[in-house]
């Protein structure tokens, strides 16, 4: 599932931020899992990890990002995985 930035604010707003964290969830656990199988790393510091990484952006640009659910946690997990695969 994806939200839009006001999807979530109406879900919020309507007390249903079940909803919200189901999404954002769905990111971390994508995120989470291509950070494992290209990089290696566990999938408990892969919060850690994308805190880090998502300093480059906006606030509203972050929260975009992770609202876009679990294709946007891969699409993430991958470009995180292709810079570290090249620093490293």
């Amino acid at each position: 599932m994806e939200l839009s930035r006001m999807d979530a604010q109406l879900l919020r707003a309507i007390e249903m931020e079940d909803a919200v964290e189901s999404v954002l969830a769905d990111f971390y656990s994508s995120f989470a899992h291509v950070l494992h199988r290209d990089c290696g790393i566990p999938h408990c510091d892969a919060r850690e990890h994308w805190n880090a990484y998502a300093r480059q952006l906006s606030d509203s640009a972050c929260e975009a990002v992770v609202l876009g659910g679990s294709e946007s946690g891969r699409a993430e997990g991958l470009r995180f995985a292709e810079s570290f695969t090249i620093n490293a």
